[in-house]
């Protein structure tokens, strides 16, 4: 978890290769651990990243990951983004960016 928590930090002060590289270290962690909750979470705020950023191939791909992890039954589809989930918006430095933690996850509004 905390090579997710490291890789979102990065993406949050804007350094969105170190970012995205910790979340695929996580993410491959959590596939091989068999812990689809912590890989769902990690792959969602990546997902949010990546239409935040504009990135439409990225995030279909994303999209087909879920999709395709919860027809294997390996995870279970959420109800929503935010849901009882959300515990505290902040606002971060950095320009027209708000950023919701979420169970140590980020989610980027703005």
């Amino acid at each position: 978890m905390a090579a997710a928590d490291l890789g979102l930090a990065y993406l949050m002060l804007g350094n969105g290769q170190s970012g995205l590289q910790w979340l695929h270290r996580a993410q491959a962690r959590f596939a091989t651990a068999g812990a689809h909750d912590h890989l769902r979470q990690s792959l969602e705020n990546e997902l949010v990243y990546m239409e935040h950023a504009k990135n439409k191939s990225e995030a279909k791909s994303l999209r087909q990951r879920i999709e395709q992890l919860e027809a294997d039954g390996e995870i279970v589809q959420t109800a929503g983004w935010f849901g009882a989930e959300l515990t505290v918006c902040v606002s971060v430095v950095l320009p027209a960016r708000t950023c919701c933690m979420r169970r140590g996850a980020v989610v980027y509004h703005g």
